[in-house]
């Protein structure tokens, strides 16, 4: 009986330290300017960047986060559902994962863009100081180029912390 009653403390101990850890410290709400590049092969090697495709060769993105969803859009264009794990440590710091809306269950040929992000994030309490930096994979189709597939490095500093109401993805 004694092992039985130590065990089931000890379980609800490690369940309210689970349950009590904040889903999200940080909050990426706002926006953002930067830049992105990316090599990619559609049959030859490219590159391809912010600088080259975005106005003044500045990327934008724009987040709405609430608890640990985000919904984002870079350039105005590419939309992306997320997710966010706030460090243990350093609860203003930790990472995320984004997915493009259209990313499909099973990658295939002239299906349109699939990209997932991972990224990594450094927030200031009570202040709009904050970077993003994110590596994905996708591959997509565009009309005027055909079949892509790429590996990008995103990099964004906070501009304010006004939201912007970014939808999610729809069902």
């Amino acid at each position: 009986m004694r092992v039985a009653t130590c065990t089931v403390l000890l379980a609800a101990a490690v369940l309210s330290t689970v349950v009590a850890r904040p889903a999200a410290a940080y909050d990426l709400t706002g926006h953002w300017v930067g830049k992105w590049t990316c090599t990619g092969f559609d049959g030859a090697k490219f590159t391809d960047s912010s600088k080259d495709s975005a106005p003044n060769g500045t990327s934008t993105l724009a987040v709405t986060q609430s608890g640990a969803t985000i919904h984002a859009l870079v350039d105005g264009t590419f939309t992306y559902n997320g997710a966010a794990i706030a460090a243990d440590a350093k609860p203003e710091k930790g990472e995320g994962v984004l997915i493009d809306c259209h990313t499909n269950l099973v990658l295939g040929v002239d299906d349109g863009n699939s990209e997932i992000i991972r990224i990594s994030v450094t927030t200031k309490a009570n202040s709009p100081k904050a970077t993003v930096k994110g590596t994905s994979t996708l591959e997509n189709f565009l009309p005027q180029f055909g079949q892509q597939i790429q590996s990008c490095k995103y990099s964004y500093k906070r501009i304010d912390t006004v939201d912007p109401a970014v939808a999610g993805c729809p069902p």
